[in-house]
């Protein structure tokens, strides 16, 4: 099992670079302003991008370690504009609303049902009247095969720490109906030339369209649009993404 130090210092090398749904969120931002929730803000890779549009971003996570590697990233003259929450998406009060509440790169795709619900809840309590919460999610796969690990990487990326490359490999079993259990084999290629290999196991989610709906309804919110890329392109059976935008009911 991989202990939280190391998956907090691969999770930042994986994403520090990755830049493809900031449009989207910046849309979103500049249409409702501040102040910003980010529900599990992870390392801060988002959090730090919308503040250095001089928003106010509050980042929550239950990781300590993400968090430790947020706050020390983050550029000292953006510590005015953001504000860090150790919390679980469940149990959390804000000083103040936020206009915006959002749940990047599969957040909410690690939670079932009963979960889901009470995340958005938390979030909706914490929205104001006018806010919206937005989602970024997997679009649902009926085709999702069992898979073996791979002899071609998934993805590869260097860790700045070490300078070490780090190649992506994952084992797919998907025998649980709307489940897919995955295991992430993250290879660390050493210098000496051996592998060392942390493998990180976790469950995801997969909904259809009026599944999501349904519970969204559950939770007091209404779907505002759907969308199924960054590029707010209309959701469509082939989409990658499924990106939901909510407001109160």
């Amino acid at each position: 099992m991989m202990n939280p130090a190391t998956r907090a210092r691969l999770y930042q090398a994986q994403y520090q670079s990755f830049e493809l749904d900031l449009p989207f969120w910046t849309t979103l931002a500049a249409e409702v302003g501040d102040p910003i929730l980010e529900m599990g803000c992870g390392t801060g890779r988002l959090v730090t991008a919308l503040a250095r549009k001089d928003y106010r971003v509050m980042g929550l996570d239950h990781d300590a370690a993400m968090l430790e590697r947020a706050k020390i990233s983050l550029d000292p003259d953006l510590r005015d504009h953001v504000t860090w929450i150790r919390s679980s998406l469940a149990a959390y009060q804000l000083n103040e609303p936020v206009r915006l509440a959002i749940g990047a790169l599969n957040t909410f795709a690690y939670l079932d049902d009963a979960s889901f619900c009470v995340a958005l809840r938390s979030a909706r309590s914490n929205l104001t009247a006018a806010g919206l919460i937005a989602l970024d999610l997997p679009a649902f796969d009926p085709d999702a095969a069992s898979t073996n690990e791979d002899d071609d990487p998934l993805d590869v990326f260097i860790e700045p720490e070490t300078g070490t490359s780090i190649e992506l490999r994952a084992v797919v079993d998907d025998q649980t109906p709307g489940q897919l259990s995955v295991t992430w084999l993250y290879d660390e290629l050493l210098p000496d030339g051996q592998v060392m290999r942390h493998p990180l196991e976790e469950i995801y989610y997969q909904r259809r369209e009026d599944q999501l709906r349904q519970l969204v309804l559950e939770c007091g919110l209404t779907v505002r649009s759907v969308f199924g890329d960054y590029d707010f392109s209309e959701y469509n059976p082939g989409s990658e993404q499924l990106l939901l935008v909510l407001e109160k009911s």
